[in-house]
């Protein structure tokens, strides 16, 4: 159904895409250069060989209700400007939300995002838990220990050590356009990088060591390849974006 809206709500569209308050665990491992290369895009370079995630609750959004979300990415170089940011190659979600989330994200803002079958983080005391499940794989399977240590030092730059306070950091995308041919068929168009900078509120950030961690493989989704060479650490987080 086509509807008629003035200017001003034009305007407004999506004039900010703020996730408020999240809570979860993000974590990352080390990983081979050669199967880092399949995952991204020709124009960026990895800046460390790790791979970097997370699974975790957003209680809400500026453009959708409450969902989990979980995502997989590598910290890189865009080689022609040297800007730099988190390049995540997979996001899923579920949830209430989880239909604003994927259409915006996907259709907008150029993020890769997909629904999953259940994404859940658990805390007991010291112990999280994650599992990610989709078209009943299950994804990624997460035990973290929260002892105020991560497993290695090289942990500390890619995960940092701020407790509280605001930090500023960057997610690259990599957008294109979908057309429609006149024979039918679809091609994709356009492909280019976009930096989305953003101000995250630090609540609270408790740093862990991974002690269990198992990624599943689908055809859709070949989280499996990701060859765990050396978990490096964990935190739990508590925070929302304020830009």
């Amino acid at each position: 159904m086509g509807i008629i809206v003035n200017e001003n709500n034009i305007e407004n569209f999506m004039a900010t895409t703020i996730m408020y308050e999240q809570q979860g665990v993000s974590f990352c491992f080390a990983c081979p250069p050669e199967v880092l290369r399949k995952y991204i895009p020709a124009d960026l370079e990895p800046l460390a060989n790790v791979v970097t995630g997370y699974v975790g609750m957003i209680k809400g959004s500026s453009y959708s209700g409450p969902f989990t979300e979980s995502g997989l990415g590598v910290p890189v170089r865009v080689k022609k400007t040297g800007d730099t940011g988190n390049y995540f190659f997979s996001y899923l979600v579920h949830g209430p939300g989880a239909f604003n989330a994927t259409a915006i994200g996907r259709d907008y803002m150029g993020t890769p995002k997909k629904y999953a079958d259940s994404i859940d983080c658990w805390r007991t005391g010291k112990k999280v838990m994650a599992r990610v499940v989709r078209k009943g794989v299950n994804l990624i399977n997460l035990e973290v220990e929260i002892n105020g240590e991560y497993n290695t030092v090289a942990a500390k730059s890619v995960l940092g050590s701020a407790s509280s306070g605001t930090v500023s950091g960057s997610n690259i995308y990599y957008r294109f356009n979908v057309d429609a041919n006149e024979d039918g068929s679809v091609g994709f168009s356009n492909g280019h990088i976009v930096k989305l900078d953003r101000d995250t509120d630090i609540r609270s950030v408790e740093m862990g060591k991974i002690t269990r961690i198992n990624l599943g493989y689908s055809e859709n989704d070949p989280y499996g390849e990701l060859e765990i060479a050396q978990p490096l650490g964990a935190v739990f987080y508590n925070y929302k974006e304020t830009r």
